[in-house]
């Protein structure tokens, strides 16, 4: 399980990654971290920008959700670069 500073920190990521590396399908999105964590994309940007506190139920669906999709500049281990 991801730490609290580690979950924000990737968001934060997401959220400020480039445009054109999202819809290149090469960064993952607010909108398809909240659709894979089952969470609204209000409340991610909400935790992003530091005006929400991580709940127990969102920590753990962020958490399993971060760990399964690959983040910018890593490379997932199904597909080699």
């Amino acid at each position: 399980m991801l730490s609290d500073a580690e979950i924000v920190r990737r968001l934060r990521i997401i959220r400020h990654s480039p445009q054109h590396l999202r819809n290149a399908r090469k960064a993952p999105s607010i909108n398809g971290l909240a659709t894979a964590a089952n969470l609204a994309r209000c409340h991610l940007h909400d935790l992003a920008a530091g005006r929400r506190n991580l709940g127990s139920l969102s920590r753990a669906a962020l958490s399993q959700a971060l760990t399964c999709l690959p983040m910018y500049g890593e490379s997932s281990p199904g597909r080699p670069r």
